[in-house]
């Protein structure tokens, strides 16, 4: 895993394991340039279609799948059948913590990110996680949501009859997937309110980083 600076920046992470968490709601803002701005972030829609008719029973799988959906939920036993219609539900992930990186070496990568100049290698990308969420809880009230690969697609996404599909924050769309990013997203305490990027100031992070050449 990779993580592109400026050389300022990758001389921290790499000595004293300095990091910025930012958060999902706050890459919308265009004042990051370049690469990290998205004012889609953390959004989507599902579409359901039901062009033949299709049952949901409350209680089972089909009115437990209804109900996360958020259109119509179906009391437990009763059942319910929808046909010749189609249900739009728009999604706007509530905010959370997100700590971004690219899973290759890429100049191609590393120049659409505004201000990066230096390539940070994440030698053990499990113990950076890890050590990554331990420091951040260390600031505040967070619960782990995940860490992994982001999803380019297209935001309008067909309801697949069972949950809500790629998560929001793991999901970008196609003009960014050079970066091939990877994500650790955590959730904040609800009471939290508000949320501000957490600046991680000399932390175990260090131990897992190094600074690399590109080809």
């Amino acid at each position: 895993m990779y993580k592109y600076l400026s050389r300022r920046w990758a001389d921290t992470l790499v000595t004293v394991g300095n990091t910025r968490v930012g958060t999902l709601h706050d890459f919308r803002s265009l004042e990051h340039g370049p690469g990290i701005s998205d004012p889609e972030e953390g959004k989507k829609e599902i579409r359901a279609s039901f062009d033949e008719p299709e049952t949901f029973v409350g209680g089972a799988a089909s009115g437990d799948a209804m109900a996360q959906l958020g259109v119509f939920k179906v009391a437990e036993g009763a059942s319910a059948t929808f046909s010749g219609l189609s249900i739009v539900r728009p999604i706007d992930h509530p905010d959370c913590y997100v700590w971004c990186a690219s899973r290759e070496k890429s100049r191609k990568a590393m120049s659409r990110i505004d201000g990066a100049d230096t390539c940070v290698e994440i030698t053990n990308v499990g113990a950076f996680f890890r050590e990554l969420g331990v420091a951040l809880a260390a600031l505040c009230t967070v619960s782990r949501v995940g860490a992994g690969p982001v999803t380019y697609n297209e935001r309008t996404e067909e309801w697949n009859r069972a949950n809500l599909g790629i998560h929001p924050a793991f999901l970008k769309g196609p003009s960014f997937a050079d970066q091939d990013e990877v994500r650790g997203v955590w959730a904040p305490n609800p009471a939290e309110g508000s949320l501000k990027a957490k600046f991680i100031d000399k932390s175990n992070l260090y131990k897992y980083c190094r600074i690399v050449d590109l080809p």
